[in-house]
């Protein structure tokens, strides 16, 4: 006997966006000759070695003025009026071959471009997307944009940042931005359409609806397709979804005395509107229970602040995603763990698991940082799909809970997003000192890989990329008891956790010399190959919380941002 037909109505996950109002592009100048012109450059390597190089182009066939402006990001809008108060006419932008660079870049164009200045931008066709969305975003719906042409050159793939060229490629291609360059600061160009038409779908926009509803010829074929109606528009991570059905998300709300139609915040990159609705729809989806929604709501928050980065960790080409960490009583009541295998997978990692896919989730359906539109990550990490813990606090060997010593009260409920890039294990099973022990964990914090081990000395956008060490009960006891403190441990690690110059130079010096690191760190360019360099920038740029069970086996997590810990509201 056949199944009876299965009908549901699902809630949309996606939030709202409020655009900003339409920004009409500067007119076009009708000839360059004796313009000035400004050089925006946003510190992305041998961007600013193009823009020289068109300079020199532009000031020999019009005799244009050309001022450089070197600006790093975040930053305010004041920064724009500079470009208008020196006189300049006109901007070339360099470089959109990254990913929050990138968004950040298209940013700086559309700020322009309301002040009367045409801009045209130096971009990588392959971050076309997350440009476009920025300028979707703030209003600009026509961009001049130069597409770098690496088959120009010996290197064959078109559409890859400078970075990725020998510098005296660089030339070659920037030339053959020139006359791009030159057309976008004189003309309207469709060069913005052409992008589009040529770029595929990575989120179906069609759908609009609030409820959507999905058939299927019994329950088990109504779950496929509502798997890949959600897949296909790009609401889901990959794995099956809970269908989020009006009951399911009014059992949801459950957990939390907020009102459904509360906006939390405008959720970074994309910033839509994430009501607390909106975020039970992407909890039921990822298989939370309601007692989890408080604690998805406060991690949402704190990724929010400014020292957190989530514009960075959200778009970038690196493997960025939260960490999520909890503190208090709560934690038990809604079954976290905080013991072995605490980030799954398997029972006991059940609601970890599932709070940290409801965090992406909503990073994607709220944020709208989906993968290849604005989340650019080069490979991708299966850390994005869910990173989330707990403190053991019933073993805390090292003294006072996380939350306490970043100044709550003891008991009280928080929940901590860490700006995770990479997530390492630490093996030392041969270590009876607590010197020893640090030795193994310092030396492998010098992770040259780790833009953290060089960014602290001042690149043209610093953030204080930090270190979060999860100690392992046996680690920690092993500390402990030889009379150490968790200050102790952070200053033997600063002391040791260094690099011989010769092994970092080829990265730092060539930032040195273009003036992305600030100068007083130009002292190395001449400094002796074994001269120790510290790898972070002071002890307190390293946190140590207690996570796991039993063995002589830690983690650490290598960030772009600093932490940010928040109470959790009921």
């Amino acid at each position: 006997m056949s199944e009876e037909k299965f009908t549901a109505t699902l809630m949309n996950p996606v939030a709202k966006v409020e655009t900003e109002e339409k920004i009409t592009p500067a007119a076009r100048m009708s000839s360059l000759e004796g313009k000035k012109i400004a050089l925006w450059w946003n510190g992305q390597s041998k961007g600013n070695v193009a823009l020289d190089i068109i300079a020199e182009r532009l000031k020999e066939e019009y005799r244009v003025e050309a001022v450089p402006f070197r600006q790093g990001w975040p930053h305010g809008d004041d920064v724009y009026a500079r470009v208008a108060e020196a006189g300049c006419v006109g901007a070339v932008a360099a470089t959109a071959d990254c990913g929050s660079a990138s968004a950040w870049l298209a940013r700086d164009v559309c700020a322009l471009e309301k002040l009367g200045i045409p801009t045209v931008m130096l971009m990588a066709k392959a971050f076309f997307p997350i440009c476009n969305a920025e300028f979707k975003l703030r209003g600009l719906r026509k961009a001049s944009i130069a597409v770098m042409d690496h088959t120009l050159t010996e290197m064959t793939v078109k559409d890859h940042p400078f970075s990725v060229l020998p510098s005296e490629n660089v030339k070659t291609v920037a030339e053959g931005c020139y006359d791009a360059v030159v057309a976008g600061l004189t003309s309207e160009d469709d060069s913005t359409d052409k992008l589009v038409a040529e770029t595929r779908k990575f989120v179906e926009e069609e759908v609009a609806d609030e409820r959507i509803t999905i058939e299927g010829e019994g329950y088990f074929d109504f779950c496929n397709n509502f798997n890949r109606y959600f897949v296909h528009h790009g609401w889901g991570d990959g794995l099956p979804l809970v269908a989020p059905t009006e009951e399911a998300v009014n059992r949801m709300l459950g957990g939390t005395k907020r009102d459904r139609n509360e906006v939390i915040l405008k959720m970074d990159p994309g910033e839509g509107l994430a009501t607390v609705e909106k975020i039970a729809v992407n909890c039921v989806m990822a298989g939370c229970e309601p007692g989890c929604l408080p604690v998805v709501i406060g991690a949402l928050e704190a990724m929010s602040k400014e020292n957190f980065c989530l514009s960075m960790v959200a778009q970038s080409t690196s493997a960025c995603t939260p960490m999520i960490f909890v503190n208090g009583p709560i934690a038990k009541e809604i079954g976290m763990t905080a013991e072995g295998a605490a980030l799954g997978p398997g029972k006991y990692a059940a609601v970890n698991t599932a709070i940290g896919r409801a965090v992406r989730l909503c990073m994607m359906n709220i944020g709208h940082a989906y993968p290849q539109l604005r989340d650019m990550n080069t490979i991708g990490s299966p850390n994005k799909y869910s990173l989330c813990a707990c403190e053991n606090e019933d073993d805390l060997p090292l003294g006072q809970p996380f939350n306490v010593e970043k100044g709550f009260k003891p008991g009280s409920n928080c929940v901590t997003a860490i700006p995770s890039q990479s997530f390492m294990d630490v093996e030392d099973l041969e270590s009876g000192r607590p010197e020893d022990l640090l030795q193994t964990i310092s030396a492998t914090i010098d992770a040259v890989g780790w833009p953290g081990a060089r960014g602290w000395m001042g690149y043209i956008h610093p953030t204080p990329m930090t270190v979060t060490l999860f100690m392992a009960p046996d680690h920690a006891r092993l500390i402990s008891k030889s009379g150490w403190t968790k200050q102790d441990a952070k200053d033997y690690m600063y002391a040791k956790c260094r690099r011989k110059l010769w092994q970092i130079r080829h990265l730092i010096v060539p930032r040195i010399e273009d003036g992305t690191i600030c100068h007083a760190h130009r002292w190395l360019v001449n400094a002796p190959d074994d001269t120790l360099v510290p790898m972070f920038k002071e002890p307190s740029y390293v946190d140590i919380a207690s996570l796991g069970g039993a063995a002589g086996k830690s983690a650490l997590s290598l960030n772009v941002g600093r932490p940010v810990t928040i109470e959790i509201k009921g």
